[in-house]
């Protein structure tokens, strides 16, 4: 199960099943070279496997190290003691002392320290939030380039055959006297030029496989086959109104701008408070050379007449404006690549939608009809040559656009903070014995 929304305890939760699971470089329950994977699959893999992402896992838990360190007191007690010995007129006498003291920090400085470590972790996690939306759209458009370097080499093995056919067909006619030797060489030598691109696309498919398998973070040695259709008909994304309403709200980038905006605030009250000096207070008991014992207290407190903390304050203050500026120019940069991507997809589904609807009957049908005619005497091969071609570049042309329509969505579903990644539950369930 997928789903757009993510917060920061999904994030948290995902880490923790990740952490916890040892996560082996090359897995052999991995998709390989001779099972086919879905789309759904190929993020789980990439999410449980790709080391990227296991590195924003490991600053997240950087962040709670810090909470952590926020939330402990900062101060220990110190304890000291003094003896000696004196020996006077064949006496000897014994001086003693034991002091302990300790650091009073006012409560306000820790609370303003469990907020800028509480923001700072707020932000890591929006961070790892944004790098898992970016390794599924990754996986996404990986995916969609493999199935569109397989479509068309199912186009170039389709012509190949065809044209291996026609040929075939023409070396028969020649042998009856029916065609030329001109037309049986113009068959030779696009016979010589579909195989050509026959092996072109197939080494882009291979290709394919392997950056897709790269982008699962599993053996680019072993790649995965992808399973599934180009087909962008059925995919239909909010209006542009209804997508920038709740893009500000979902994507992480701009959360996390929002966090680290937070951070430079509470940091800011933090370096203010901190120019109150803390109050240490202590105990003392000791003993000197024929007197009673002494027992006393201590107190004291710097006086904060030179060293105000005016520096720290001062580079805070200036971090505020800093991360303010940030965030607002990220909203800004956010609404635009939401505007920009919704008129690409726009463009690019309006385009597949229209060779859809001209593209008529299939590309294997079409050409089984031209190899009839061929051999029925009833077109030549130029007019076979003009015909094929006319009807390979329509499929050529349905498949890139297909493919471009997908990749165009994939894009807007990331830039309106959209796209789907697994659930903490389906991670649970992935990493449950």
């Amino acid at each position: 199960m997928y789903r757009n929304s993510f917060n920061p305890v999904v994030a948290r939760l995902i880490a923790t099943a990740i952490l916890a699971t040892p996560q082996p470089i090359f897995s052999a329950e991995i998709p390989l070279l001779d099972r086919q994977v879905t789309i759904e699959q190929a993020i789980s893999a990439a999410f449980e496997h790709h080391p990227q992402l296991r590195a924003a896992l490991a600053d997240i838990e950087a962040g709670r190290g810090e909470l952590r360190g926020a939330e402990t007191y900062p101060f220990n007690p110190k304890l000291q003691a003094n003896g000696a010995s004196r020996s006077i007129s064949g006496r000897t006498e014994a001086d003693w002392s034991v002091r302990l003291s300790q650091e009073i920090e006012l409560p306000a400085k820790r609370r303003r320290r469990v907020a800028t470590a509480n923001a700072g972790l707020s932000a890591r996690t929006a961070g790892f939030d944004r790098q898992a939306r970016v390794l599924a759209a990754r996986v996404h458009t990986a995916f969609v380039t493999t199935l569109e370097a397989r479509d068309l080499l199912g186009v170039a093995e389709a012509e190949a055959e065809v044209v291996a056919r026609v040929h075939d067909l023409a070396q028969r006619r020649l042998r009856r006297g029916a065609t030329t030797q001109l037309e049986l060489n113009l068959a030779e030598a696009e016979l010589g030029r579909a195989e050509g691109r026959l092996e072109t696309v197939q080494g882009t498919y291979q290709t394919a496989r392997i950056e897709l398998a790269e982008t699962l973070g599993v053996n680019p040695l072993q790649p995965p086959v992808p399973s599934g259709t180009l087909e962008a008909s059925k995919l239909r994304p909010a209006s542009l109104d209804e997508l920038a309403s709740t893009a500000l709200e979902n994507r992480a980038d701009v959360l996390a701008l929002r966090a680290f905006e937070q951070q430079s605030s509470a940091a800011h009250q933090l370096a203010q408070i901190s120019a109150w000096p803390n109050v240490t207070l202590g105990a003392v008991a000791g003993r000197e050379f024929e007197q009673d014992t002494i027992i006393g207290g201590r107190f004291s407190i710097p006086l904060p007449i030179f060293q105000r903390n005016q520096g720290q304050i001062a580079v805070t203050r200036a971090e505020i404006e800093r991360t303010r500026a940030q965030r607002e120019r990220g909203e800004l940069l956010a609404l635009r690549e939401l505007a920009a991507t919704h008129a690409a997809y726009q463009a690019a589904s309006k385009t597949a939608e229209r060779l859809r609807a001209r593209v008529f009957g299939t590309m294997q049908d079409n050409l089984k009809l031209l190899e009839k005619a061929f051999a029925a005497g009833k077109t030549t091969w130029s007019e076979v040559l003009v015909i094929r071609r006319s009807v390979i570049a329509a499929e050529r042309e349905l498949i890139g656009a297909e493919a471009t329509a997908r990749r165009a969505w994939i894009a807007l579903e990331l830039a309106a903070g959209r796209m789907p990644v697994p659930t903490a539950e389906d991670r649970q369930k992935e990493t449950t014995p």
